[in-house]
């Protein structure tokens, strides 16, 4: 016989529900106009030989909008500009086709948080990600920012996790970074992040 009263919830990992806490805070002065569409909040973490350097790096889509672009999106209008073809991490020049980079200020959450920063060798970033589109959402990042995180983890040689959903554990994105198939391993890496561990 089982007895059901020895089950017990995973352990919530410390800095997955710091960063989450964060979220909530950046999610709880969005405008009600902005938190019913599509946009993503981003906190991430640093550690450098498993000693945490700096928490204070979150965004969201509207924080880093100019006054026009927070205008358009309270109104529901489109808020990206044109997309280059490349953008270079760690002295490398890579083909990534839907990055802007900082100087659009209305670019992707996870973007803005890498080039913030300047990754050294020795550092591990861990993120806490809300990505909400038409669907629902959901603690990963969309494809464009998983190629991006990729070619970080690669190109700058430092470790890169992303917290599941119920902030219990941190995922490596290496794994799935390997696969040769792209879309595939984004949509693998997604499905790690909402597995209940």
């Amino acid at each position: 016989m089982i007895n059901q009263g020895d089950e017990t919830s995973p352990t919530p990992d410390p800095d997955c529900v710091e960063l989450d806490n964060k979220i909530k805070n950046e999610e709880g002065q969005l405008p009600n106009a902005v938190k019913n569409v599509p946009h993503t909040t981003a906190a991430m973490r640093t550690k450098e030989n498993g000693i945490t350097k700096k928490t204070e790096w979150t965004c969201s889509n509207y924080s880093g909008m100019s006054a026009a672009q927070k205008k358009r999106a309270v109104a529901g209008q489109p808020t990206a500009s044109a997309y280059p073809r490349t953008v270079t991490q760690c002295g490398q020049l890579h083909e990534h086709r839907k990055y802007r980079p900082k100087a659009d200020s209305g670019c992707d959450c996870e973007a803005r948080l890498l080039f913030d920063m300047k990754p050294a060798s020795n550092t591990e970033l861990i993120f806490k990600i809300r990505w909400q589109d038409q669907s629902g959402v959901h603690p990963g990042p969309c494809d464009k920012c998983f190629d991006l995180m990729c070619i970080t983890w690669k190109y700058c040689g430092i470790k890169i996790s992303v917290c599941n959903e119920n902030n219990t554990k941190q995922e490596d994105i290496k794994d799935d970074c390997n696969n040769s198939n792209r879309k595939q391993g984004h949509k693998d890496f997604t499905k790690k992040l909402t597995t209940k561990t």
